[in-house]
């Protein structure tokens, strides 16, 4: 299933934001993204206006879940409802959201698979 969900939130990059960093837990999810300074334009024609956190998460939830009940072999709700976002505002921040050691799920940053961190040269490091 992480795969599944890592390949969605991919392929959404550079066409609803720009991907930072992501760790995927064993319950939930930290996706960290650049949206507010990067104007994508939709692919579908007559709509100009940015896509929306909401309208991206909704995507992404709604994707993920179908394929994931898919392999399953079900049709239950995948995700809650809700979401949780938040500005990040420094540093500290940012490492404790994309950090799988603070989840007991390595020793190191790279032991947890289901991490990533992007090598574009504005992304901060954790």
């Amino acid at each position: 299933m992480a795969h599944i969900v890592a390949d969605e939130i991919h392929r959404l990059d550079g066409q609803r934001y720009l991907l930072i960093a992501y760790c995927l837990m064993p319950n939930y999810i930290h996706l960290v993204s650049e949206t507010t300074e990067h104007s994508f334009k939709p692919a579908h024609t007559g709509v100009t206006a940015k896509y929306s956190l909401t309208d991206t998460l909704k995507r992404l939830k709604g994707r993920t879940a179908r394929l994931c009940n898919q392999a399953l072999g079900r049709s239950d709700s995948f995700w809650q409802a809700e979401s949780y976002d938040r500005v990040i505002r420094n540093q500290q921040e940012y490492e404790q959201i994309v950090n799988p050691i603070k989840a007991g799920l390595g020793e190191r940053w790279g032991d947890w698979s289901h991490t990533y961190l992007a090598t574009r040269n504005e992304s901060p490091s954790p």
